[in-house]
């Protein structure tokens, strides 16, 4: 980026990083909007989210009993949670109706993989008997 110089005032300069940061910010969300629009990028963010950064989880750990590794658990937890509220947070903004159908396939997989486990048909109810 340019620096302010005397043929480039600085309230030029500023109109320039003003209107890069807006491009950066157009183009992360075009980003998030992209991933979401395919099934295999909600598969990726759904994982990254839930499953990777923890956001539904604690941050303690109430089986460490050194109280040094307790707080350092905790922080590292805490910062993987603080990423997966930012991606939560920018999906839930940017691509509000690909985050409800990233949460409706999840959901189908859970019950793909229950009725696997339970070797129940996917397509009957918890309470069908046979």
């Amino acid at each position: 980026m340019t620096r302010p110089t005397p043929e480039l005032s600085v309230n030029q300069y500023l109109d320039r990083v003003r209107g890069s940061e807006k491009h950066r910010v157009v183009e992360q969300r075009q980003d998030i909007v992209t991933l979401m629009s395919e099934p295999w990028g909600r598969r990726v963010m759904y994982r990254l989210i839930y499953e990777v950064s923890g956001v539904l989880d604690g941050c303690f750990n109430f089986n460490i009993k050194d109280g040094a590794s307790s707080a350092q658990y905790a922080a590292h937890a805490d910062g993987r949670r603080s990423i997966g509220a930012a991606l939560l947070k920018e999906c839930q903004k940017t691509a509000p109706q690909q985050y409800v159908m990233m949460m409706e396939e999840a959901n189908h997989r859970a019950q793909q993989l229950f009725a696997l486990r339970e070797d129940r048909p996917t397509d009957q109810p918890e309470d069908y008997d046979q």
